[in-house]
């Protein structure tokens, strides 16, 4: 039951007070959140997709509160408490990523894999208590956005532009000097813009298309970061190691991760080179 980006039947959204389309659309992911609630306090233990789903309903509400902050009221305590039950997820989200990638290697690490399996059902066993978190959370009084009679397109075009030109200088510094953190950085701002266009994508096509090209490379960034991280982890697991068995298994998958990273890198480098901006200056334009 993953929840859809943010779109609204209402094909004039955009048109709207921001005060007025905002509020439509917290509701509605106010909703989906619940709804994602309910279901892994249910099935937590037989759906392996149920807290993921959580986990992306909580991000559709939080890109909103992120994306048009000054709109929302400042005064609303719910955007910085759902952050902190967001990132209790996080372990758990990144155990789930590593055990995914060591399974995938020819070389088996079984002992790893043991210990971390363990880690990932005492995270889940600890995680039990969220849909109570998120119930307090939503009893809280309601604080709708504050009164402005721009239009929410206006708004999101406003925002667009700043994060159109910071982009444009991520990528140029990318290009010309590649680091880990600057493609970690890009990446943050490629969601932020997603945040932004997301709620348009039913009723304009040129944001649909952006959002599209736009998620595909921030996966793409996503899968080098797991990689990255990953094998540092099993750098540092390498150093301390006084098993010989286990310190030669240890290496091995490293050099297997390093040639699956030079493959990956190289891709990623081609499509950083051919970025979106062209349709995401047609998307800004259509919401003005």
């Amino acid at each position: 039951m993953a929840t859809k980006p943010q779109t609204t039947a209402n094909k004039k959204l955009s048109g709207q007070a921001v005060h007025s389309g905002l509020h439509q659309l917290l509701q509605q992911a106010w909703q989906d959140l619940r709804q994602a609630s309910a279901h892994f306090r249910k099935h937590h233990q037989d759906d392996p997709e149920a807290l993921h789903d959580l986990r992306v309903a909580m991000r559709r509400l939080r890109s909103l509160y992120q994306a048009f902050a000054p709109a929302i009221n400042p005064r609303d305590p719910r955007p910085a408490k759902l952050r902190e039950i967001f990132r209790r997820t996080n372990p758990l989200r990144d155990l789930e990523v590593a055990l995914a990638l060591l399974n995938s290697l020819p070389t088996r690490l079984d002992w790893l894999e043991g210990e971390w399996q363990q880690q990932l059902d005492a995270y889940s066993a600890g995680l039990q208590d969220l849909p109570s978190a998120i119930q307090a959370l939503d009893a809280a009084p309601d604080t709708p956005p504050q009164p402005d009679q721009q239009r929410l397109g206006r708004l999101a075009a406003k925002r667009l532009r700043k994060q159109a030109k910071r982009l444009k200088g991520q990528l140029k510094q990318v290009n010309k000097h590649w680091r880990d953190s600057d493609v970690h950085r890009l990446r943050i701002r490629i969601k932020k813009i997603r945040y932004l266009l997301e709620p348009f994508m039913g009723e304009c096509r040129p944001c649909a298309r952006t959002v599209k090209q736009l998620k595909r490379l921030q996966d793409q960034i996503g899968k080098h970061r797991d990689l990255q991280l990953l094998m540092q982890t099993l750098k540092q697991l390498a150093q301390g190691c006084n098993n010989p068995a286990q310190h030669e298994q240890l290496n091995q998958a490293i050099q297997q991760l390093k040639a699956r990273s030079a493959a990956q890198t190289k891709a990623l480098k081609r499509a950083l080179r051919k970025p979106p901006l062209s349709r995401l200056r047609k998307a800004i334009k259509a919401l003005k």
